[in-house]
């Protein structure tokens, strides 16, 4: 039976209606992919949303900044490599600064192997995200 809480994927058109979706962050990110493989969103939304999915709820950089899915941030790279150099950069001067405020979030990219990732992504990364 489908969901009458939620609209069909293909009419999902804001980022805001993407953490609204009552499905499986895996799932979520995969919309937030297409509608910036599409054009449908600006740098910030991105960037608001993938800290809205990494905390799970509303993002503040004092009160609500804990990564509560050590798995997102498996998808949160899978999604960098769909979006345009500057927007990674942005992504990831946040995503660092949450890091630095606890060491949960520490655990949490330890526990997915982080590192690794990392290293396999920065030989085929732009300046603006490497800091060549």
């Amino acid at each position: 039976m489908a969901d009458l809480k939620s609209p069909p994927f293909s009419d999902i058109k804001r980022p805001e209606e993407v953490v609204r979706m009552t499905t499986n962050d895996s799932l979520k990110f995969a919309v937030l992919i297409g509608l910036i493989e599409v054009g449908q969103v600006t740098n910030r939304e991105v960037v608001n949303t993938v800290l809205h999915l990494l905390v799970g709820g509303e993002f503040d950089m004092e009160l609500n900044f804990v990564i509560q899915d050590a798995q997102n941030i498996q998808h949160m790279l899978e999604l960098l490599d769909h979006c345009p150099p500057s927007l990674q950069a942005e992504i990831w001067s946040v995503f660092i600064a949450i890091l630095r405020k606890s060491v949960r979030n520490l655990q949490a990219c330890t526990d997915v192997g982080l590192i690794h990732h990392v290293l396999q992504r920065l030989p085929r990364a732009e300046t603006v995200v490497a800091g060549k």
